[in-house]
């Protein structure tokens, strides 16, 4: 019964993020408010996302949430290069990364996770094009995560629909630099075409 209630709760807030859409200015927070659901439901320690900031070549945190202001992953902080390779090194094919205590995490991640101590948690990787844009994560520091394949299968498809959601307003931002500079190369050749007249 538990569990139905569980993934009940998650179809819910899945359901909210079926209507968004890039025009919705109030988006981000809708985004953070599921991840706020989620963490509050499911009583994660902390829940956010880092993007990948593709001047500094680095992963930052943009969001964070934890209800008792203990953030595992700080915002505008970088997630270490080297731990996000490894993530994408043993990520499941449905782009996540799960584990349900310190004893069954693997190896090559464990300074990054003893480092911010984490017990137990789960990523999920945005990609695009073949690479990683943005991590989704869900994070306890204080107890073992006990759910069944529903319960991640529902955090995973809320991932998705976030992750989704950040590559559509990353590539509306491009979109609306490109029509400006093109504005602008518009411009400055109507100028020179006036000046030679």
């Amino acid at each position: 019964l538990f569990e139905n209630l569980n993934v009940n709760e998650l179809a819910k807030i899945s359901e909210r993020l079926d209507l968004l859409d890039i025009d919705n200015v109030d988006g981000q927070k809708e985004i953070n408010r599921a991840l706020n659901d989620v963490c509050n439901y499911f009583s994660f320690t902390s829940v956010g996302y880092a993007k990948l900031n593709k001047v500094k070549k680095q992963f930052l945190c943009e969001y964070s949430y934890s209800p008792e202001d203990k953030h595992l992953v700080l915002v505008d902080k970088p997630v270490s290069n080297k731990f996000v390779a490894k993530l994408l090194e043993v990520k499941d094919s449905d782009q996540s990364y799960y584990f349900s205590n310190r004893q069954h995490l693997n190896d090559s991640l464990a300074s990054f996770i003893d480092s911010h101590e984490i017990k137990s948690g789960l990523f999920y990787i945005v990609m695009k094009d073949g690479d990683a844009v943005s991590i989704i994560y869900y994070l306890n520091n204080d107890k073992e995560l006990e759910y069944d394949y529903s319960v991640k299968q529902g955090l995973i498809n809320i991932s998705n629909k976030i992750g989704n959601y950040i590559k559509s307003i990353d590539d509306q931002h491009i979109a609306n630099i490109n029509a400006k500079r093109f504005k602008e190369i518009l411009k400055l050749n109507n100028d020179i075409l006036y000046s030679v007249n």
